[in-house]
């Protein structure tokens, strides 16, 4: 599976790549918004990931195979 999920402006990007760099997300700062992405990527570490990404507000997630 692949996930992207997309942040707005606002979230300290580096804190957040910090927080995820156990399951070697890319994290990219577009400076108006904040994309996370991985390819390969399982179910169970979905969920954990998600649970990380809720400190942060308010995000869009995207899941494909």
């Amino acid at each position: 599976m692949r996930i992207f999920i997309t942040f707005p402006r606002g979230v300290d990007s580096r804190a957040l790549y910090d927080d995820l760099s156990c399951f070697k997300m890319n994290v990219t700062d577009m400076d108006t918004v904040v994309y996370v992405h991985r390819n390969d990527i399982t179910a169970t570490e979905i969920s954990q990931i998600l649970v990380i990404c809720d400190k942060y507000g308010h995000y869009d997630v995207s899941v494909t195979k």
